[in-house]
């Protein structure tokens, strides 16, 4: 199952898995913590606002990784959107 991550963005090297745009440092980045078929791991990071449901997929219940490290107001705005978008997919 995929792990989501969440984290205040530190530099501008990430670019955003979606947009292909640089994802630079103003808020929050969300990444998926991916195991492709050979074994090696990975995260794909995205823009808060390119996240969605695709990016959910697998995911069966909200553990977001470092969420604890966000602000109060952040990681509300973060789980709120991320239980939206759980819902949505479980419909």
């Amino acid at each position: 199952m995929p792990q989501i991550l969440a984290a205040y963005i530190k530099s501008n090297r990430s670019k955003c898995k979606k947009c292909q745009k640089f994802i630079i440092p103003d808020g929050v980045k969300l990444g998926v913590n991916i195991s492709d078929r050979n074994g090696y791991k990975r995260i794909d990071w995205f823009h808060e606002q390119c996240f969605g449901k695709i990016q959910m997929w697998g995911v069966r219940e909200l553990d977001v990784q470092d969420i604890e490290q966000l602000a109060d107001g952040d990681r509300k705005r973060i789980l709120s959107k991320l239980e939206l978008i759980l819902f949505q997919k479980n419909g």
